[in-house]
């Protein structure tokens, strides 16, 4: 369940009809506004329009404007903010969209967000780690959060110029801006070859250890945000080569998006008790789960966790 995840990866992605509504863009642009480093671009991004859930999902996806996520599944999570402040408050929103399962497999909201939760995961000598981050509080949505590394939105291959969907060229993208702090990867550049960083540093080694086995990247589920209806993809990628990880370790940096990053074994009681205190945003949480499920069935590291 990797790229045959999406029914309509190659084909000419519909527009999203969603509507932006500006009340809820100028509260968020205030919110990160509040810190220098906030930054809110309404770029081309990937959205569900419907999800198959017969034997295992398959979702359609389409081509939104991220204000246009934002005022969809952000409007959401105000509303449910709202009726928590102030029980009472109606929630039309999640009654109509979000209310259970089977109709948020509908997309209602005709922009929710498609995003990816990364349980990065490597061998240390005689254990495996995974690498934590903590949120800046100048993100859209979970500021301050713990969460997995990476975590984005997914776009196309090429942004709004192609339609090509890879969600390992996703992860290949966030790795080197969420971990090296890549600005270039952050938004369409000016290079022609939408791949260009593929020849790149430690991507392009990443990329041979991928055809080597060394790198395993795999799609573990996927779940709904509760509070805001968002899709989220949970997926492994597991690094086996302990000298290719002792050498990235010293280099990799956090981007503007988060506050630090820190490995932590994944028997760590540490690890288990941040999930329990609802530490970790959900979509994180739930990557975790189910990769050290997943390395306990195929690969037989146990976890305690």
């Amino acid at each position: 369940m990797n790229e045959d995840l999406i029914v309509n990866r190659s084909a000419v992605l519909p527009r999203s009809k969603a509507r932006v509504n500006k009340r809820i863009i100028k509260k968020r642009k205030h919110l990160i506004g509040l810190d220098n480093n906030g930054r809110l671009w309404d770029d081309p991004i990937l959205c569900v329009s419907s999800i198959a859930t017969e034997g295992r999902p398959r979702l359609t996806v389409e081509l939104a404007n991220y204000f246009q996520y934002l005022s969809a599944c952000g409007g959401v999570e105000e509303e449910t903010y709202n009726a928590i402040n102030w029980p009472g408050r109606l929630t039309p929103l999640r009654d109509n969209f979000v209310s259970d399962v089977d109709t948020l497999s509908s997309c209602g909201l005709k922009a929710h967000g498609m995003g990816m939760q990364v349980a990065f995961v490597y061998k240390d000598t005689d254990d495996y780690k995974i690498l934590i981050q903590r949120r800046v509080f100048s993100v859209a949505t979970y500021g301050g959060a713990l969460a997995v590394v990476p975590t984005f939105g997914c776009l196309p291959v090429g942004g709004e110029s192609e339609s090509e969907i890879s969600l390992l060229h996703n992860f290949l993208r966030e790795f080197y801006e969420e971990l090296y702090s890549s600005p270039e990867v952050e938004r369409e550049s000016s290079h022609i070859d939408p791949k260009w960083f593929y020849h790149v540093d430690p991507v392009s080694s990443l990329v041979a250890l991928h055809d080597s086995g060394d790198f395993v990247f795999e799609i573990l589920g996927v779940g709904f945000d509760a509070l805001n209806g968002e899709v989220n993809i949970a997926a492994l990628a597991l690094i086996n080569d302990i000298e290719f990880m002792r050498r990235q370790i010293s280099m990799m940096k956090a981007n503007w998006e988060i506050n630090n990053i820190y490995p932590i074994s994944i028997n760590s009681p540490q690890l288990q008790d941040d999930i329990l205190n609802y530490q970790f945003q959900p979509g994180s949480a739930f990557a975790i789960t189910k990769a050290l499920q997943r390395l306990n069935e195929r690969y037989a590291v146990t976890s305690e966790v």
